[in-house]
């Protein structure tokens, strides 16, 4: 990054997989503690290691108390629990873009 810029990573939301590759795997997707202690460490790092980074919180807009949503913009947004559809991912690049204005 450049001297001074601002970095921007995404947290990791939560997770509703409808299918998985392998048995068992589906438990680790949802599972909330990992996915917290995931989360917690991206804030950690950003609040002592980069003072310029900023961590964005994907969980408000994808997971409200907990809770996957299912559909952003009246499109289905993760049809499969796990990827973004092309018009969920739209829907995210816009709210990624209006937090990153926030930040300046």
């Amino acid at each position: 990054a450049a001297i001074g810029a601002r970095l921007v990573i995404a947290n990791t939301p939560c997770f509703n997989p409808r299918q998985v590759a392998l048995p068992g795997h589906r438990k680790v997707w949802r599972d909330r503690q990992r996915l917290a202690d995931l989360n917690s460490s991206w804030y950690e790092v950003a609040s002592s290691e980069l003072p310029r980074l900023r961590v964005l919180d994907t969980g408000a807009l994808l997971c409200p108390h907990g809770v996957p949503v299912r559909n952003l913009d009246g499109e289905v947004a993760r049809p499969d629990g796990l990827h973004f559809s092309r018009t969920g991912a739209h829907a995210v690049w816009r709210w990624i873009d209006q937090q990153l204005v926030g930040i300046g």
